[in-house]
């Protein structure tokens, strides 16, 4: 924190006043259910200030060495962890996803991520406007699980192949989806045509990107084309 041994005491109240005004009230309740037995051990993430007036992100860690003899703790020891760099790598990955969150939500095209243990991670209102399946339907679902229920969304002559099926093929990027989509049709009405494509992610969090995009417009302008012919 910057201070020299002899500038700072060992009162609790040493640390006590350094501790940022937001975390405080968490931060002492946590100690207070520890000294109470209200928890088996005591650890904490607050932030602490500083000589020079900043504050750094610290894990604290302790427990009660003495008790007197009608059980109120005497006597405690711990040890502070600076955190600080953690909490703002953290800080920088919430506020990217929040701002992908936010681009996602105004895109009329369909994306579900999946985790690396290829579970459901995030789902847009597109998906759920496309699909007729809701975020509570899908979230946590496994690969197999979602194909299932994306399945019975659709027609049986152009239903969905699943997930195993697109990650079979070469995985691609957002360069070339219509050459590798799959086309498939919602059972609704009116009519609902939606071609899909899997990405592969490097993200760490996230293993693919189911992608969805309404063509149902140009699935009837291609059939007339066609008919035309």
């Amino acid at each position: 924190l910057g201070f020299a041994e002899s500038e700072i005491g060992n009162e609790l109240k040493e640390w006590d006043d350094r501790i940022h005004p937001d975390d405080r009230e968490q931060a002492l309740k946590t100690i207070a259910d520890y000294a109470d037995g209200k928890s088996s051990h005591y650890m904490n993430e607050h932030r602490v200030q500083c000589k020079d007036g900043s504050y750094k992100w610290i894990l604290d860690r302790g427990m009660i060495l003495k008790y007197s003899n009608d059980g109120k703790p005497l006597s405690m020891v711990g040890m502070h962890a600076d955190i600080t760099e953690r909490k703002q790598r953290e800080l920088v990955a919430a506020q990217y996803n929040t701002q992908l969150s936010a681009t996602f939500d105004l895109s009329p095209d369909g994306f579900v991520t999946f985790t690396a243990k290829h579970q459901v991670r995030y789902v847009t209102h597109a998906f759920e406007y496309l699909t007729g399946l809701t975020v509570t339907q899908v979230m946590g679902l496994d690969e197999q699980a979602f194909s299932h229920l994306l399945v019975k969304q659709c027609k049986p002559q152009s239903g969905f192949t699943g997930i195993h099926s697109l990650s079979k093929q070469d995985k691609f990027t957002l360069g070339n989806l219509n050459e590798h989509a799959h086309i498939i049709e919602i059972d609704c009405s009116p009519k609902r045509v939606l071609k899909v494509s899997l990405i592969e992610s490097k993200a760490d969090h996230v293993s693919q990107i189911l992608y969805l995009r309404d063509y149902t417009e140009e699935s009837e302008v291609n059939q007339l084309k066609s008919e035309f012919m």
